[in-house]
């Protein structure tokens, strides 16, 4: 316990009490440093700042829209042209990954027929795809 506090202690003065001890303990290298003065150089304008990064935010903003925001926007259109084209009798599957079949559409929900007699209404978004080829979930079971 007390060397987890003198751990702490040293960890949270270091970085106050080295700027004191460290001419004491090398003074040739504060010596070379002090003599190393650099000429005072002139701060660009506001105007030069953003003539720089203008450029940069505007490739920034490309790459984004194309990696994100497309790909983003190609899903949604396809997701709605899925939920319009359901109709009575389609296979679906839900995002909690239950497999059924379409009873009936509404227009703010999905009523889905999960076993004989037991229908399930859902919400549109909450209807991830339309199961084209019902086959392939029997072979892959």
């Amino acid at each position: 316990m007390i060397a987890r506090f003198i751990i702490a202690l040293l960890i949270i003065a270091l970085p106050i009490f080295l700027p004191i001890f460290l001419p004491i303990l090398f003074p040739f290298a504060i010596n070379e440093a002090i003599a190393q003065v650099a000429t005072p150089v002139a701060q660009p304008g506001i105007g030069e700042l953003l003539a720089k990064m203008l450029p940069m935010l505007f490739m920034v903003f490309i790459i984004f829209y194309f990696l994100v925001l497309k790909p983003q926007q190609v899903r949604i259109k396809a997701q709605e042209v899925m939920l319009k084209s359901l109709k009575k009798g389609d296979k679906v599957i839900t995002a909690a990954g239950i497999i059924g079949k379409v009873a009936e559409t509404f227009e703010d929900s999905v009523l889905v027929e999960i076993a004989q007699g037991v229908k399930v209404k859902f919400l549109p978004s909450k209807i991830l795809k339309k199961i084209e080829n019902p086959e392939s979930l029997k072979s892959a079971a």
